[in-house]
């Protein structure tokens, strides 16, 4: 047991959750570590999410430090998160996705370990839950900062906010925050510039994070028609970028570069359709990115020319040979 509890702050979004939020709030508040600071945002939720919050927070036996904020309209799970990150007021900081939950030594174990090591991130391993079984899922990437963002751009190493303990200050002197509105890659977005900033990263191999795999209107898990499916490309760009921006300004870029130019080109591959539109997107979406198109290893010899093809302009020859394949397959 530490003798000095620095504050923790808690950041969990609410949007309709009101069949997982009961189990949630009082995994976190069953914490075993004392100092917390408990920051809800209601980001405009229509069910009764928060009259189950409500009542939870007025059954407990024990006064805890608890914020409830409310968001007159549903803004996003992002902005959620950067106001309670405005809100917050340790001198760490930990999120929870309101239908998750946590063990019961979650903050403490991540405190002890992260003050022991003079870390400014500490990162977990986690489940995922399903209706009838648990999955026990690994995140071992090491600590060396840049090997873990080689890796989080690789898709090895998962960007989620939620099994990891940051220093807040991380944020606040580096001005990060979640981009406003864009919902897709939103961690993505955010953990890599963390990552970024500091050298002073541990690794704990044990699972503390339930990550919920059966709530049907989870926000990563709805987006079943078009529309919904071309603005999650588009958000992804939108976090892709903030990162790109952020991190080719920095010394070790050049040791990541492969890695996220790859990222880049699987997420701006979804961008194509049958219209000459989205090809035209295609050319001017992370254009720095195609020169690896020879060297990524999912593409096939034909799908390489295809993008070498619009990287050259040749969008005519580009829909002629598309049509072909089709008329061959």
């Amino acid at each position: 047991m530490l003798k000095e509890q620095p504050k923790v702050s808690i950041i969990i979004p609410i949007y309709n959750v009101e069949s997982y939020i009961k189990r949630c709030v009082n995994s976190v508040f069953g914490q075993t570590y004392n100092n917390i600071e408990y920051i809800f945002v209601d980001d405009g939720s229509t069910d009764n999410s928060i009259q189950v919050l409500n009542n939870e927070i007025q059954s407990l036996s024990r006064q805890l430090e608890i914020k409830v904020i409310r968001h007159e309209k549903n803004l996003s799970l992002p902005t959620a998160r950067n106001t309670g990150l405005d809100r917050s007021t340790g001198e760490y900081v930990a999120f929870l996705d309101s239908d998750d939950w946590v063990e019961s030594n979650w903050i403490s174990d991540l405190v002890r370990y992260l003050v022991d090591g003079h870390y400014d991130i500490v990162y977990c391993d986690y489940y995922e839950s399903y209706d009838t079984y648990e999955k026990y899922m690994s995140q071992c990437c090491g600590v060396n900062n840049i090997e873990c963002i080689k890796k989080m751009f690789m898709g090895e190493m998962h960007c989620f906010v939620w099994n990891k303990l940051f220093r807040r200050s991380l944020f606040t002197d580096n001005s990060i925050e979640f981009v406003d509105g864009a919902n897709m890659f939103e961690d993505v977005g955010v953990v890599p510039r963390l990552f970024s900033t500091t050298k002073r990263i541990g690794y704990i191999p044990n699972a503390y994070n339930h990550y919920v795999q059966y709530n049907k209107s989870s926000i990563v898990r709805s987006r079943s028609d078009y529309n919904k499916q071309r603005c999650s490309v588009l958000q992804q760009i939108k976090n892709l970028s903030v990162v790109s921006e952020f991190i080719c300004t920095k010394d070790f870029f050049p040791e990541v570069e492969r890695e996220f130019s790859i990222m880049k080109l699987n997420i701006k591959k979804n961008i194509i359709t049958q219209s000459r539109y989205s090809l035209l997107r295609w050319i001017v979406t992370f254009p720095e990115a195609d020169k690896y198109i020879l060297n990524h290893n999912q593409y096939s010899i034909s799908g390489k020319l295809s993008f070498l093809l619009l990287h050259y302009k040749l969008v005519n020859v580009f829909m002629f040979f598309a049509k072909l394949k089709s008329v061959i397959k």
